[in-house]
């Protein structure tokens, strides 16, 4: 009896690391979806501090007895497919009467305001390190250092210009382009003209 105990508390035992460790990489996964979602750089911490957080709970339901079944080994691959997805596929872009809205992972609103010059270019400079991004083959999302040009935001999927360039008042750059290279000459010119139309002609440069 001794030894059933024993053998049935070891499988307990693993169940509860097995179902700690899945919820763990859930909330993570979420997270990170949503922080990247949303450009929240400043929101790292959620999927960060949250696997302590599920390993805290899962252990006081343990104590307290309650070994529900996790549907958590289902929706975790669900969810990382899911990722995938949304991390390769084209940024959508939006514009509006104040700003322009990039869509996507490592997305944002700029104020057309806060938009100093805008050009469309045929290649990228070297890309010296990646400081806070996803890059996979040609695909790069997030902040890359540039040669020559400093950290910028990179929205890229594809590995071919061409490349919209928007540089900020603040300096920073923001270099765009989609999978088909019409789209992204497309793209360049909705931006130039909606620029046009909402700062005066001396504020904002379209070419450099």
């Amino acid at each position: 009896a001794s030894s059933s105990d024993a053998g049935r508390a070891g499988r307990k035992a693993r169940r509860v690391v097995l179902r700690t460790f899945l919820g763990a990489a859930f909330v993570t996964a979420a997270g990170g979806t949503l922080t990247l979602a949303q450009g929240w750089r400043e929101a790292s911490w959620l999927f960060l501090i949250a696997p302590a957080l599920v390993a805290l709970i899962a252990a006081v339901r343990i104590s307290a007895g309650e070994s529900q079944r996790s549907s958590a080994t289902a929706v975790v691959p669900v969810l990382v497919a899911g990722y995938a997805v949304f991390s390769l596929r084209d940024p959508s872009l939006s514009l509006s009467s104040d700003r322009l809205r990039i869509g996507g992972a490592y997305g944002e609103r700029i104020p057309w305001s806060e938009i100093f010059s805008v050009r469309l270019a045929d290649t990228l400079p070297f890309v010296e390190e990646r400081t806070d991004g996803l890059g996979t083959g040609t695909i790069r999302k997030g902040y890359f250092r540039l040669r020559g040009i400093g950290t910028a935001k990179l929205m890229l999927t594809s590995g071919k210009g061409p490349y919209v360039y928007m540089r900020k008042r603040s300096g920073q750059y923001v270099v765009l382009n989609f999978g088909e290279a019409e789209r992204t000459v497309r793209s360049y010119e909705r931006i130039s003209e909606m620029l046009d139309k909402t700062t005066s002609n001396d504020s904002v440069c379209l070419c450099e």
